[in-house]
């Protein structure tokens, strides 16, 4: 395990403390809802470097907006991050976790994640606005069963 990661912290953070790296990712802020998702952040001293979500749908979870700085990817702050946000899901009790991704499929394989067919996800992720509007045509529609 690189010396860094072993100096990496995971806590819950507001969604007010992330938009900003969202927003260096390109990834979008405007459905963030502090009313049904959950904010994990990875910090290196005080300083954040990750950040994921989750979001309740119906008796599971949408993970979204896992962004890593630029400076900080390839070193385990993405797949850290996902380990939290999977323990978050199984502390609420979600049997399992959604996600849409346009550019991460290969990461999430290793994380436990497959995929499914789009056209067959469970109407509450199809609800989402993740869904239905921000994620484009070409995104991928993937799960993990954590029961």
């Amino acid at each position: 395990m690189p010396q860094q990661i072993k100096n990496l912290r995971i806590r819950e953070v507001s969604c007010s403390e992330i938009i900003e790296l969202l927003e260096n990712c390109e990834l979008p802020t405007s459905d963030l809802n502090p009313n049904t998702s959950v904010f994990l952040g990875a910090f290196y001293d005080e300083d954040l470097v990750g950040c994921v979500g989750l979001e309740k749908i119906s008796q599971s979870g949408l993970l979204r907006s896992l962004a890593v700085d630029q400076n900080y990817r390839g070193e385990g702050v993405g797949f850290e991050l996902t380990k939290a946000v999977l323990t978050e899901s199984i502390k609420k009790s979600y049997s399992e976790v959604y996600l849409l991704t346009t550019d991460a499929e290969k990461f999430f394989i290793k994380a436990g994640f497959y995929k499914i067919v789009k056209e067959n996800a469970p109407k509450a992720v199809k609800e989402t606005k993740q869904y239905s509007e921000i994620c484009s045509d070409s995104a991928v529609v993937m799960k993990i069963d954590l029961a």
